[in-house]
């Protein structure tokens, strides 16, 4: 083999004789001047991007030329390589190797010596004298590195091992030699026989010893080597390097370094190429030219010297100025420009000049041949210029003064932008803005040397010599007639003060600091007296100190400033930083600098590094659980706000712990993470070393390996190993290969591998490791396969204490006692888990529990059944071995005592096995932990793991802690690692805690961001826009929301999302409030205008819980002073009790509503805070508990259309949110002494409290349709039909038919719909397709075009289900878009009709009997006397071995007089027996109840058979069990907020032929016909549906307007349908069923320009608008007379409007005014005094009892909705009575209660109408529930019965609409 040894630095050939530095002279080019024209005979390589290689080019008569590869060998190359500067020449290269070249060819036939000093020296045909053409251009291959040397000093290295001194004396004897290496050398000379000479040499070695080294390939095969040295002078050295080997000893000098380092790093001798290398950081600052340098680099890249590569990069860095106007700038490479551009401490006047160095290196490359960059790897760079630190000025100038503008003009603008931004704007907006954090690096400072942010002083600059004053030393006086002594001065010496210099700067860069300077002061201290006149104590001399004079600004930025040491004005040696104002100098020894200086004269350059705190929220580093986490508090100051006083004030933002995993530190040597996978517990092992991210060979990779890497990264233990390509390949080094852990070590680095980077192996082969998912329990049986552990996080301690969970039985004793026992066991279970031993086999631990499988058969994750003696289980984690035996007794006693220890293992057990109450249990436990981690890996791991377990406990508990701490997770490490479905189920909650909407837009951004720099984690832009529409645009404010298109990160690729929402928004915001609850677009989106839990300004204020209560105002406890006469006769006044302290109480005010139109409307809320029962006694209220809370709000007139659900939030010592407590009657108590009353357990009752304003539009509440008991169990999202949410990859529709359950089957993939060929489709395939749709199976499968052709791809081809795959793109076909079929046979499915159903967990017992039904009975139940069988069954929609379809059946003995009741059995006499197809196979266990049915007429129906009995009695024709079982599906109507529920019942009622339930269905969709037409499921409402509705007049709407609107929008979205749209008699006929005469005037004349229909139905549209009109203007007595008036037409009749003005909304929990009456004189006594005086006592005042008005409001309507009636109004007063002494005090009976009154004043055209006036009981502002007529002026609400309403309601929470409905008569 040969070793390619390649020079370190051309530069040494140039200089012959060196010495240390001062002797080499450089000339420092500037950029802008071009390096000289070439020489004659100069030579250069082209065709090549490697500098040492190339196309050789010879520079003759001006002009470029090639030379001809005629007779060109070794010896000519190592001339033209010795000639450019290399040490030689590895090869010469026939032509074409480089490509050709042009112009001359001027040499041919060269023959060199080798010895010459230039090509043009050699002997050659003459100048461009040649037969070739340029396919023949010679090119050569030289020493790729620069020739280097060392300082004149020996270094010895001692890597000695213990045999190293007899292993020396080995190789020395150079006995038992078994291996021979031949080390040879060309010296390029020609001998005289023509040949290459050559130098050898033998060394006798050690295969033993050698097999150290990789490098070596000493196998036992081989039994010598031959080794080229290209490099002649490394040729003596090479016996050194191989007794190195032996001794791991060796001296290092100048002559022998390069050697070394090139010999260590081929052969793999990792710690000697590491020490050699740290010596040539030493030749850096030699080469003012930089070529050395970043020869160096690329060397150090080449061999993996990460060391001398990180010095490289660094001081190029420091030194980038000089770099980038040195002759090497045009060779710079892009990697290694992609690296110094993206550092930050690179040294540089401003980052104008980065921009400058960049354009430079463009335009140099641009003008070298085949080097210029293309357009992508200039963006790619220019992305990396830090555009917000270029100052406002310089940015501005940019577009007409750089070079790149123009090519890069949308780039430009962007950063442009984002520079502006941060230049600007005030800091206060940027630090709020969202685009402040888009790019970590764009807002991070260089080291800027420009000015005003540096002051150099040179180190050899004195301070200025001072003479001080004389000193008086004493001033004597002495007892001789009071004489006084002289004065003696004593004269001090002169002294040198401190350098001290005084330079501003402004507080940062941004030109919102312009004016914000701050003053600094630096001093240089040489000697200890000029330290102590400075009053300061100085470390070491000479030292240095920066202090700076505070601005009021200076609060938002952190200042890092540096102190760079410049080698004599030369290059920058050192930089160090200022620790408490103080940096300290190194001199008088070298080896203290980075980069060695020969003197000590430096020139200091103080540098201003100013970091805005904004920024710095990201630099949050390793964090431990919180008690050992110091967290930075960023609050807002509440002082001097709506009363609240400054001394007082604290944070109304809840505390954020702010890590951003964007400035995560690097990680550390040997760190290990997981890749390709989208799940944390499972991935591509990648390796950390030397700087790069590298993977891992799998050869020998197993389980002990994978322990050590799952151990490593914090999970409990390894699944399994994961061969090569498991979770796909890598990219860059693969740094191990053979790998050997013992499983033991704590890291794997650490275990035993064949060398840093020496493999044999590709990235195919990229080992993988599945971990435990943190706190699983992984089992394995012997009879099936691995079950993979759900996710969760690190080591988890539960609070000290033990729980013991009691589940048990009647017999749990005597099972315990069986077990115990051991005896008369029939299944033994094997636990075992393990390490590997030193014998390189698993250690393993196991026990076996001997059982009985009639108990373990409860559980049947046992799976103990009758063909199983025993299983095998392995336990992953082995600290749940010890707790394995105490969880199968727990199976039989139902007894267990949980702890800190075990509570993990016992979940996970008891999730795998089926103990549902063992794991809710234990899984409450785990909620105590939620507070604990302050990085949030562990509730996000918590979440994860709930769901794979299933536990709804747990999982619910997560979800509502991050919830309420969304402003922490949002800012934690962990926010990125955050999954798509956690997001949407945070983003979809009302209880998200925040300061403000807006701040959960900038966190979707921010998590956005940071997935797209993640590798294979980016998001979709569905996925965005989906996540997007759970933004609550409507809850931003006006100014935010306005803003939004230049701040939001999102806008630009979300443009149209952004303009509906923001315009939705707007409504919201800006327009009155009267005009939104009227609109019908108010009401669109039901979460869209429920608020969250606001905590920012103005929605809270916050109050310590340790606050001190004011004394400074003492009141009275109690007014009950009196008078009494003394004993001279006078009256005289017996002072009150004594004054107690008063309660906390604060003040501040807040608008109704967060909308824009109630800006000026405000409510003023006072909070009190009482700590002690004479507190509540002096303010006159009467406590439940202590601490009590009150918050009571000042009525505003607009506050009637807004409830407040006001809240109290209590944040654990201002860590995290611990509870909420709703303010109930004004108040919420605080619970206190017992941590188990929290939601989440806080260590003391140190808390905050936040008292939080949550109103809410009572208009929007119709649609927030919340969790619901026993409705709450089914949760629905309901989307706007414009923002539903695109189809995911593998999704399928049914298309071709107006049933819902049926169709032509169409798949989503690669963004595109297409069809399936029907070439083996059948029931299987049918079967996936009908349960991916929620249906629960298939009737049958369809043959092509039996629901008409599709368009587009034909994605499938024979398809083969097996029937239990969960989605069709899941099964087997035979490629994405391979077929031969046309659209002719696109297949089709035929689904079960009716939507998947549940009923109340009730049984409801139908008794339909019959005179003999127990006789009947009976003789079913005998089976005797049959004459007729019945054989149902139900293909299960699997497929069997044998390819057939699986079938369950059950045959019913019956007799035929009996079934020929119903006629849908057909028991003629000539049929012997029956056979059915249940295709719901869920309902085959129900077949033969049904029949006892017919018998009996007796039922039990229960949730699990309701449909499946409706089912039947539809089939067969038992009407009365049909409509009766039919009535209980009205039950769920209410249940499905998307409406697929109700529609899917209607359709199936109408199947079915049962009239009662298609009425209630009918009944329910009409009364919510808002809802409805708002839901995801309108576009799929049919005709004749739509038809029933506008034929009815129940609908309830805002007015016809919307009915019509309505209209159009299902029209629209027919159309995008495919082949779904309407033809134009079908959309006439359904805009007949409008009642344009019921639609105002205003919005009638509009119609020709607002509606969409208008133009396509232009002559329907004039006739209905002309009947519109007349009804409207004229009198109604012209109409009643007229020829065309109809008393059966249904235009005239009205519907249910609820819009203004003719309804008005009462909330049900209102309360009346309370009233104080006044006090009642009961006496006035008259009597004589002993004077003859009359005299009267005090009047003595009976107290009446305050009582409770009824809630009465007032509002007016017109007559009727007519023009010809706007200026006739009636005025209505409405009533709610909810006691008797209400209706008393009114004068009026009421029947029941609640009882509701509307009473109209009459008016005098009132005797054409009749009011036919309702009230609506919508439940919970949900959905319209009952309507009661108005008789006799009242209407009774039912409550505490939800049977007594028409749709079920859980509680009595309505909201009453009182409607007015005018009615001609």
């Amino acid at each position: 083999m040969q070793i390619h040894g390649t020079m370190l630095s051309a530069l040494w050939l140039l200089l012959l004789h060196v010495s240390p530095l001062g002797s080499v002279k450089f000339n420092l080019f500037n950029r802008k001047f071009a390096p000289p024209p070439p020489q004659e005979g100069a030579v250069r390589l082209a065709g090549s991007q490697t500098q040492s290689e190339g196309r050789v080019e010879l520079y003759h008569n001006g002009e470029w030329g090639t030379v001809c590869d005629d007779g060109w060998d070794l010896a000519d190359a190592q001339v033209v390589c010795r000639q450019l500067h290399f040490q030689g020449a590895v090869s010469s290269a026939a032509g074409g190797t480089f490509g050709q070249g042009s112009g001359n060819i001027w040499l041919d036939d060269t023959k060199c010596t080798g010895t010459e000093s230039s090509l043009s020296s050699c002997s050659f045909k003459g100048w461009g004298i040649t037969d070739c053409s340029h396919k023949e251009d010679a090119g050569v291959i030289c020493v790729a590195h620069p020739n280097m040397t060392i300082y004149d000093a020996n270094y010895s290295l001692d890597h000695s091992l213990e045999l190293s001194e007899e292993l020396g004396q080995l190789f020395d004897s150079q006995e038992g030699c078994d291996f021979l290496i031949h080390a040879h050398t060309y010296t390029g000379n020609r001998q005289n026989n023509g040949l290459l000479e050559m130098v050898n040499t033998t060394v006798c070695s050690h295969r033993m010893i050698l097999r150290q080294f990789p490098g070596f390939k000493a196998s036992t095969e081989v039994q010598e080597m031959s080794i080229n040295l290209t490099q002649l002078h490394c040729q003596p050295h090479f016996t050194s390097f191989i007794r190195y080997v032996y001794t791991r000893k060796l001296d290092v000098t100048k002559n022998n370094a390069e050697c070394f380092h090139q010999m260590a790093s081929h052969f793999g001798a990792k710690k000697l190429m590491e020490e050699t290398g740290r010596l040539f950081t030493r030749l850096l600052p030699v080469d003012a030219t930089f070529y050395t340098q970043v020869s160096f680099y690329e060397y150090s890249v080449e061999t993996g010297d990460r060391v001398l590569q990180e010095n490289c990069l660094q001081y190029m860095a420091w030194n980038y100025q000089n770099l980038s106007t040195s002759p090497t700038w045009s060779s710079v490479s892009v990697k290694l420009l992609e690296e110094l551009l993206s550092r930050s401490d690179l040294v540089v006047p401003g980052e104008t000049f980065v921009l400058q160095s960049l354009e430079n290196w463009i335009s140099q490359m641009s003008h070298l041949s085949n080097q210029s960059t293309s357009k992508e790897c200039q963006a790619s760079l220019l992305g990396r210029i830090r555009f917000p630190m270029i100052p406002a000025v310089e940015l501005f100038e940019l577009q007409s003064t750089s070079a790149l503008y123009t090519a890069h003009r949308d780039l430009f603008r962007d950063k442009m932008l984002k520079g502006f931004q941060a230049n600007v704007l005030p800091f206060g907006i940027l630090k709020n803005s969202s685009t402040f954090q888009e790019d970590d690096q764009d807002y991070q400072p260089r080291i800027y040397t420009g000015q005003p942010w540096s002051l150099a002083l040179n180190s050899s600059e004195v301070g200025e010599t001072v003479q001080p004053s004389p000193i008086p030393s004493r001033l004597n006086q002495y007892q001789r007639r009071h004489q006084y002594g002289y004065m003696y001065y004593v004269t001090a010496k002169p002294y040198t003060q401190f350098i001290s210099k005084l330079f501003s700067t402004p507080v940062h860069n941004s030109a919102a600091f312009t004016d914000k300077k701050v003053q600094w002061e630096v001093n240089v201290f040489n000697n200890e007296s000029e330290c102590s006149s400075g009053g300061v104590r100085c470390d070491s001399l000479p030292a240095t100190r920066m202090q700076g004079t505070p601005s009021q600004s200076q609060s938002s930025v952190r200042f890092s400033n540096q102190l760079l040491l410049s080698c004599q004005g030369r290059f920058i040696c050192h930089i160090i930083d200022f620790k408490d104002d103080f940096a300290y100098v190194p001199v008088g020894d070298s080896k203290s600098l980075t980069y060695p200086c020969p003197d000590d004269n430096y020139i200091y350059h103080f540098v201003i590094h100013g970091t805005m705190l904004s920024a710095l929220w990201l630099l949050l580093l390793h964090v431990s659980p919180l008690g050992s986490v110091k967290f930075n508090l960023f609050t807002v100051s509440q002082a001097g706000r709506c009363g609240l006083s400054a001394d007082s004030a604290v944070t109304n933002s809840l505390p954020v712990y702010a890590p951003d995993r964007k400035f995560a530190p690097p990680p550390q040597e040997g760190a290990v993470r997981l890749a390709g996978s989208q799940t944390q517990s499972e991935g591509r092992v990648e390796l950390y070393h030397n700087g790069e991210w590298g993977t891992v060979c799998d050869d020998g990779w197993d389980l002990a390996d994978a322990q050590v890497v799952c151990r490593q990264l914090h999970f409990q233990g390894a699944v399994s190993s994961a061969a090569g390509g498991t979770f796909g390949e890598g990219s860059g080094n693969i740094w191990l290969d053979d790998t050997k852990c013992t499983g033991t070590e704590s890291s794997l680095s650490s275990c035993s591998f064949k060398g840093w980077g020496i493999t044999d192996c590709s990235h195919k082969e990229d080992a993988g490791v599945i971990c435990v998912a943190r706190y699983a329990v992984h089992f394995e049986y012997c009879k099936c396969n691995p079950i993979s552990p759900p996710s969760l996080d690190p080591n988890m301690t539960i609070y000290d204490a033990n729980y013991s969970l009691d589940h048990s039985l009647e017999l749990s004793e005597e099972l315990g006692q069986l077990f115990d026992s051991q005896e008369g066991c029939d299944f033994l279970i094997h636990a075992h888990t393990g390490n590997r031993q030193n014998n390189g086999l698993l250690e393993m631990v196991s026990t076996t529990v001997c059982s009985h499988r009639m108990i373990l058969r409860q559980f049947p994750g046992f799976k103990a059944s009758t063909e199983v003696q025993e299983i095998s289980i392995n336990l992953t984690q082995l600290h749940c071995q010890p707790h394995f035996t105490s969880f199968i007794r727990y199976v039989y006693t139902r007894k267990l005592d949980v702890t800190k220890n075990n509570a993990e293992c016992f979940h996970q057990m008891a999730s795998h096995f089926g103990a549902k109450k063992l794991m809710e249990e234990t899984g409450r436990l785990f909620t105590r932990l939620l507070p604990v981690d302050a990085t949030f890996n562990t509730q996000v791991s918590f979440y994860e793991y709930s769901v794979k377990t299933g536990d709804r406990v747990l999982q619910e508990n997560c979800l509502q802690y991050m919830a309420w701490n969304y402003q922490n997770l949002s800012t934690s490490p962990t926010w990125s690692s955050v999954s798509v479905k956690l997001l949407e189920e945070l983003l979809s909650r009302s209880d998200l805690v925040v300061p403000g909407e807006t701040f959960v837009l900038h966190s979707l951004e921010n998590w956005i961001s940071q997935m797209s720099h993640l590798s294979n984690q980016s998001t979709s832009k569905e996925c965005q826009a989906s996540l997007l529409g759970r933004i609550r645009f409507p809850m931003i404010p006006a100014v935010e929301l306005f803003e939004l298109q230049s701040t939001s990160a999102l806008y630009t690729a979300h443009r149209d999302l952004f303009r509906d929402k923001m315009l939705k928004g707007f409504q919201a915001n800006v327009l009155p409030f009267g005009t939104l609850k009227n609109s019908s677009t108010f009401q669109e989106d039901d979460h869209d205008y429920q608020p969250r839990i606001y905590t920012g300004q103005p929605w809270s204020l916050a109050l310590n819980s340790s606050e001190v209560k004011d004394k400074s105002s003492p009141i009275p406890v109690r007014s009950d002073g009196y008078m009494r006469r003394n004993r001279y006769g006078y009256m005289e006044y017996v002072t009150a009790k004594p004054y107690a302290e008063k309660c906390i109480s604060k003040l501040f005010s807040t608008p109704v509503h967060n909308s824009a139109a109630f800006t000026d409307k405000k409510v003023k809320w006072e909070v009190n805070v009482f700590n002690k029962e004479s507190e509540c006694s002096s303010g006159g209220v009467r406590c439940d508990s202590l601490p009590a809370t009150r918050m009571q709000g000042t009525p505003s007139q607009s506050q009637s259309s807004v409830r407040f659900s006001n809240q109290l939030l209590l944040s654990c010592q201002g860590r995290f949110i611990c509870h909420i407590i709703d303010f109930k009657d004004d108040f919420a108590y605080v619970p206190v002494g017992d941590s188990k009353n929290l939601t989440y357990p806080c260590p003391d009752d140190n808390y905050i409290y936040h008292f939080v304003i949550h109103g809410t539009m009572l208009s929007a509440l119709w649609l927030l349709l919340l969790h619901v008991s026993p409705l709450g169990s089914v949760k629905f999202n309901l989307f706007n039909r414009k923002f539903a949410p695109p189809p995911q990859e593998g999704a399928v529709r049914l298309a071709g038919s107006q049933t819902q359950s049926e169709g032509r089957v169409e798949l989503y993939h690669n963004g595109e719909w297409g069809t399936v060929c029907d070439d083996g489709w059948d029931l299987a395939d049918a079967q996936v397709v009908c349960r991916q749709l929620h249906f629960q199976g298939a009737v049958s499968s369809a043959a092509g075009g039996t629901f008409g052709q599709g368009s587009g791809n034909i994605w499938l081809d024979d398809t083969k289900c097996t029937g239990t795959e969960s989605s069709l793109s899941s099964c087997s076909f035979k490629g994405w878009g391979i077929t031969d079929c046309s659209h002719k046979e696109d297949a089709g499915v035929i689904c079960v009709a009716h939507p998947n159903m549940t009923i109340y967990d009730a049984n409801y017992s139908l008794d339909h009997s019959l005179e003999l039904s127990e006789e009947l009975g009976q003789l079913f139940d005998s089976q005797e006397g049959c004459d007729f069988l019945i054989h149902a069954h139900t293909y299960t929609g699997n497929r069997q071995n044998n390819g057939l379809l699986e079938m369950v059946n059950t045959t019913v003995c019956s007799h035929r007089m009996i079934l020929r009741q119903f006629p849908g059995f057909k028991a003629s006499t000539e049929v012997q027996e029956i056979s059915i197809n249940l295709t719901q196979l869920h309902c085959q266990p129900h077949f033969t109840s049904f029949i006892r049915y017919v018998y009996t007429r007796k039922l039990d129906v229960t949730k699990n058979n309701a449909e499946c009995f409706h089912q039947m009695a539809s089939h067969f024709g038992a009407k009365k069990l049909m409509e009766e079982t039919g009535r209980l599906f009205t039950r769920l109507l209410p249940v499905d907020a998307t409406f697929y529920t109700q529609v899917s019942f209607y359709e199936y009622s109408v199947e079915t032929g049962d009239r009662v339930l298609q009425e209630n269905c009918l009944q329910y969709m009409a009364w919510n016909y808002q809802n409805l037409s708002t839901s995801p499921t309108w576009s799929s409402v049919s005709v004749k549906l739509l038809e029933e509705l506008l034929s009815r007049s129940d609908l309830v709407v805002p007015g016809e307007t919307f009915v019509l609107q309505s209209l159009e929008n299902w029209i629209s979205q027919m159309s995008h349908l495919s082949n779904q749209s309407t033809s134009k008699e079908c959309q006439a006929s359904l805009l007949g069923r409008i009642r344009f005469p019921m639609i105002p005037a205003l919005e009638l004349f509009e119609l020709q320009s607002t509606s969409a229909l208008y133009t396509a139905h232009r002559d329907l549209f004039r006739d209905k608008m002309l009947k519109g009109f007349q009804a409207n203007v004229l009198p109604f007595g012209t109409l009643k007379n007229s020829l065309t008036f109809q008393e059966d037409d249904q235009d005239y009749q009205p519907r249910i409007y609820t819009g203004q003005p003719w309804s008005l909304a009462l909330n049900s929990s209102e309360v009346g005014e309370t009233v104080q009456p006044s006090p009642i004189p009961i006496r006035l006594n008259q009597y004589q005094n002993p004077w003859g005086h009359h005299q009267y006592d005090f009047t003595n005042y009976v107290t009446v009892k305050p009582y409770t008005k009824c809630i009465s409001k007032l509002f007016s309507t017109p007559v009727h909705n007519s023009a010809a009636f706007t200026d006739k109004k009636v005025q209505w007063e409405v009533n709610v009575f909810n006691k008797v002494s209400e209706c008393s005090n009114r004068g009026v009976r009421c029947d029941s209660l609640p009882a509701t009154r509307m009473q109209g004043t009459p008016s005098q055209s009132q005797s054409s109408v009749r009011f036919s006036n309702q009230l609506l009981l919508s439940c919970q502002g949900r959905f319209i529930c009952h309507i009661i007529d108005f008789k006799d002026d009242f209407a009774y609400v039912p409550v505490g019965d939800s049977k007594s309403l028409t749709y079920p309601c859980p509680d009595d929470n309505y909201i009453y609409h009182f409607v007015v409905r005018p009615e001609y008569i």
